[in-house]
């Protein structure tokens, strides 16, 4: 089951967010108390009673969706222990995919984030910025941008800023450059949707706020993404841990390539998206641009039971990938042992053994037993031991195997390698 995680960004933002996850999943109110400390005020009170007008200026809005879709992320983490093959977020939602890939903690996210948020409203400078959804089937994206252009006069400025599907557009810059545009397409029978911000994203307009947030990021201590995350700027994965000051710089006067990241995805043979935010708006835009994958909101409860039995019916795959993944940890794993007898004792023969498991059980078409797939890993300890991997290594490499297949919750922790439950705590 190859799995995409995707993460929203600005306008999902509602009075009530997160109150059903704070409310039946105890570690969201020690997140939500993180984010109340790291930003100096009560967050969960503005998103759980506060004004809707306050809540969706730019510099409460991101951090706002920020915490809430970390939030979901981790309850979906901690329920189902398994890792998605890539993750992706719209605009904003990119900052939450660094977060959950622990390219960046939370608490220093959520600074980051209201400070983009501030620069962002600054950078309009008293002028009045819009951002206006364009929906049609098919719609001419060419078309749009001839408008753009057109409508761009003088000091007055408006670009295509998101290109979200092939259905869907939306143009940002000065309102009154976007309410011509607006006129236009309204008049040749297209929709158009104003788009519940406080400033004209990913347009010249944030050039100022670009220079600033440069700075801030450059004072980041980025990791390497745990998972490889699609870039707004290139709709490719990041290719080094330096490209994300670079990139995320970018972002803010660049479009969001949404819907190539979307055919990226579906190119790599994922076949199912898991959204995390506060409303259901990437499942749509997800099956405008994929039809063939099926898509998740874990902000609706009857996706999240869709996706629990969807989970639990595809054991049989999982124990056999499971298995597949020993196989293929233990021979790519470097061998730093010469003594052959050891090494035919403890690799070759126990590969070997369950190489011809792995086939016969195929061949069978058979749901693995749980012997069989405790052959397997005790085969991998042995590898591991016998090649003398170093422990850090070993942790990582068994992090991978139970993550990517979602088998943790199957082995009693009495059978899991002694590496991985010192790493557990």
């Amino acid at each position: 089951m190859n799995t995409a995680f995707l993460f929203p960004g600005q306008g999902t933002q509602f009075i009530g967010m997160g109150k059903y996850f704070y409310d039946n999943y105890s570690p969201a109110k020690e997140i939500f108390e993180e984010a109340n400390n790291a930003l100096g005020f009560d967050l969960k009170e503005m998103c759980f009673n506060g004004d809707i007008n306050e809540l969706s200026l730019t510099e409460n809005a991101q951090p706002a969706i920020l915490t809430v879709s970390y939030i979901m992320f981790r309850f979906f983490m901690d329920k189902f222990q398994f890792a998605p093959k890539y993750l992706a977020g719209h605009s904003l939602g990119e900052y939450v995919a660094l977060t959950c890939a622990e390219a960046i903690p939370f608490a220093e996210a959520i600074k980051v984030v209201h400070q983009r948020g501030k620069f962002m409203q600054e950078a309009i400078n008293g002028s009045t910025g819009k951002m206006l959804a364009i929906k049609r089937n098919d719609i001419d994206s060419t078309f749009i941008e001839r408008e753009c252009t057109k409508e761009s006069i003088g000091d007055e400025s408006v670009v295509i800023s998101n290109y979200n599907s092939p259905n869907e557009l939306v143009i940002s810059g000065h309102a009154e450059a976007v309410s011509r545009v607006e006129a236009k397409v309204l008049s040749m029978g297209m929709n158009a949707v104003p788009l519940k911000v406080s400033a004209p994203f990913h347009s010249p307009l944030m050039k100022s706020a670009a220079i600033k947030m440069e700075r801030v990021l450059e004072d980041c201590e980025f990791k390497i993404p745990r998972w490889p995350i699609i870039s707004n700027v290139s709709a490719l994965p990041y290719r080094y841990e330096d490209d994300i000051v670079e990139h995320m710089t970018a972002q803010m006067i660049s479009p969001v390539r949404w819907q190539e990241s979307m055919e990226y995805l579906e190119n790599q043979d994922v076949t199912v998206v898991i959204e995390f935010g506060p409303k259901g708006i990437l499942k749509k835009l997800t099956k405008e641009n994929a039809s063939k994958i099926d898509v998740y909101s874990f902000s609706i409860e009857e996706d999240i039971e869709k996706f629990t039995n969807l989970f639990e019916s595809s054991w049989k795959e999982r124990k056999l990938d499971f298995i597949t993944k020993c196989i293929a940890t233990a021979i790519c794993t470097k061998n730093n042992n010469d003594i052959e007898e050891e090494y035919q004792k403890g690799f070759v023969e126990p590969y070997r053994a369950v190489k011809e498991l792995e086939k016969n059980l195929r061949e069978r078409n058979v749901d693995p037993e749980s012997v069989q797939l405790q052959q397997a890993l005790t085969m991998l300890e042995s590898t591991f031991k016998t090649k003398q991997t170093p422990l850090d290594e070993q942790a990582e490499r068994y992090e991978e195997l139970f993550y990517s297949t979602g088998m943790l919750s199957f082995f009693s922790e009495s059978t899991l390698p002694a590496v991985l439950k010192q790493q557990r705590g």
